[in-house]
This record gives structure tokens, C-alpha cells and sequence, in this order.
């Protein structure tokens, strides 16, 4: 739908309001961006629009929640569908940039999620959220964050049929994934959270936070409600040769670093050299699941990472600690 203006220079003087979200974009990207949220296909098409006996503005504050939300929603469909960008980013984008917003006046509360954008997420088939993150899991190699993602379409359906979450009696389904440290590209766009396909990350088996493995006497109770999403349909027996084998990498992977077989230190990562130092593979102990381009693309980054470590090192530290 086609906002009418009198007048470029309202669009026009919002480009500045880019700089949080899409830094990076150039000018001209940006004034495309505003006709495309304002309904128009290219700036020029927004500039030939206007006329002086246009009808007056109708700004965000000046309509209700469920008006604003339809209106940014359909902004943030246009403009992923401008930009092939999911649109998770898009309603990112709109959320900073707000084009229809008096800027003179308290912004409107954005509410996120609410009904209108999850009923458009529901849809979103094959697009995963990365939900939670472990920061210096000892099984993943520099550069990476161990992330578990959810199914957005799934999530979203949940909010929408329990909202206040008083019902949710069975946990969605999850993957586990290796998230680069600098991210991936999103077409520019600098994003508040992660969505991707599978493909565009390595997924992995599932495997527990690093302190559950260091101390699972502790932690027994949080290690049972791992194994009952993670691994549904294995038995205790399973469970211990599982724990046991992890248990035992951990070890290994201490004394490939260079530390105590037995140490306790938190927030390490080994290296990819100390790694093949011992003969195992880039991502071990992680089992990968790749698809796609994934594990080649994971490859490269994790041993660019690593010579990046050695050239500023000047030799293999065997870990890094990003505590």
C-alpha cells in the first residue's frame, strides 16, 4: 500500500536513521529502502508520486496498536521481499528505522512478538532462531559460538496458541549449530538476533554446556532434562556412554592444550592446531551434520581463525580463554 506524500524530503532526511542497522548501505541503497517502506518500488517512483494537495500525514502515533502493527508488518514484507532478506531482519530494519513515526512526539511501544508479526513468522517454514548461546564451550574451536536454535514457524504457533505460556507442556524442536563469532551476511543488515536455514550454519549433535561435562554430579539434574529434548530416544545406558565418551574427549582436548587432564578452567577453546596435533579433525569432538555448503565453509573460517591465532601468537597457545 502506497503512503502518498507531499513532498521527497520527509523519506529523504530519515537515510541517517540507517546508521544502527544497515551502516554499510550506501545512500542510494538507503533512499531505495525508504520508497520501498513508504510502498514504492524505487525512489524515483516515491519522488514523481508526491503532490502538494496530498491528504495529511497519518503518523504511527496518530493510529492504534493494531493499525501500527499491520503497517509495519506490510513495510517489512516489502522490504524483504526488495532485499531478499528474511524477514525477521526486515522487521528489524522497520523497528529502527520507523519511517512513519513522528519523530517530534514518544515513540509508539514496538511489541515484540506480538499476534500480528507471529501469525507472518507461522508461516516462515525452514527458518530456525539461534536462542541460546554458550560462549567458550571447550568442544568448539575458536571463532565460534555453540548456539542451540529453535524453528521459528514453531515458536511463533506456540505464542500464538499460548500466549501467557501456561500450557506449554512439550518442548519444540531444536538444532544445534556453530555460529562464527563476526556472524554471516544478512545482506548488510545488522541483526539484534540470528535466523538462518539450514545450510547457511554447521549443525552438530547436540552436546551439553561445558560445566554440566565438568562436573555432572552437580549438574545431574540439568544433564537428565538435556537428554530427555537432546536424545528422547536413547536409555540411561546410552546416556552414561555418551557422557562417559564426552567426559573422556574433554580430557584429551586439556592435554592436547597443554593443561591438566583434570583441570576446571571455564571458558577455554582449544585450538584447531592443538586439535590436529592429536590427529582428530578441526571440530572434534562435535560430530557435524553438514548439509550443503556448511562444513566447507566452517572449515575455512576455523582455520583461518587459527593461523590468525598463530601469526599473533607466534606459535600455538593451545587455547584461547575468552573469559
Amino acid at each position: 500500500m502506497q503512503i502518498p506524500l507531499r513532498s521527497p524530503e520527509l523519506a529523504r532526511r530519515q537515510t541517517e536513521r540507517y546508521d544502527r542497522i544497515a551502516p554499510d548501505w550506501p545512500h542510494h541503497k538507503r533512499l531505495k529502502a525508504q520508497a520501498v517502506l513508504f510502498g514504492y518500488n524505487s525512489w524515483e517512483e516515491l519522488v514523481a508520486s508526491c503532490q502538494s494537495n496530498a491528504p495529511d500525514f497519518v503518523f504511527d502515533q496518530d493510529i492504534d496498536q493494531a493499525a501500527r502493527e499491520q503497517r509495519w508488518l506490510r513495510m517489512a514484507e516489502a522490504a524483504s521481499a526488495a532485499f531478499n532478506i528474511e524477514l525477521p531482519y526486515a522487521l528489524d530494519l522497520v523497528h529502527f528505522v520507523m519511517p512513519t513515526c513522528d519523530p517530534q512526539r514518544p515513540r509508539p511501544a514496538w511489541y515484540d512478538p506480538n499476534d500480528t508479526f507471529n501469525l507472518a513468522l507461522s508461516k516462515k517454514d525452514g527458518l530456525w532462531w539461534c536462542c541460546v548461546g554458550e560462549h567458550g564451550h571447550p568442544f568448539v574451536p575458536p571463532g565460534f559460538v555453540l548456539q542451540e536454535a529453535s524453528h521459528v514457524a514453531d515458536v511463533s504457533a506456540q505464542r500464538l496458541n499460548d500466549p501467557y505460556g501456561l500450557h506449554r507442556t512439550r518442548r519444540l524442536k531444536h538444532i544445534w549449530v556453530l555460529l562464527p563469532n563476526e556472524g554471516f551476511d544478512v545482506g548488510g543488515i545488522q541483526p539484534i538476533h540470528t535466523y538462518f536455514r539450514r545450510g547457511q550454519l554447521l549443525e552438530v549433535d547436540p552436546v551439553p554446556m561445558g560445566d554440566f561435562l565438568r562436573a555432572p554430579v552437580k549438574y545431574a539434574a540439568q544433564l537428565r532434562e538435556f537428554f530427555d529434548y537432546a536424545y528422547p530416544d536413547i536409555g540411561q545406558a546410552e546416556q552414561h556412554a555418551l557422557l562417559k565418551g564426552w567426559r573422556q574427549a574433554l580430557k584429551t582436548l586439556h592435554v592436547a592444550a597443554q593443561l591438566p587432564a583434570a583441570s576446571r578452567r571455564r571458558w577455554i577453546q582449544p585450538t584447531v592446531s592443538a586439535r590436529c596435533g592429536i590427529g582428530k579433525d578441526w571440530y572434534w569432538p562435535l560430530q557435524p551434520r553438514p548439509e550443503g555448503d556448511a562444513l566447507a565453509n566452517a572449515a575455512r573460517y576455523a582455520h583461518k581463525v587459527d593461523a590468525d591465532i598463530l601469526d599473533y601468537c607466534g606459535r600455538d597457545p593451545g587455547y584461547i580463554d575468552i573469559s
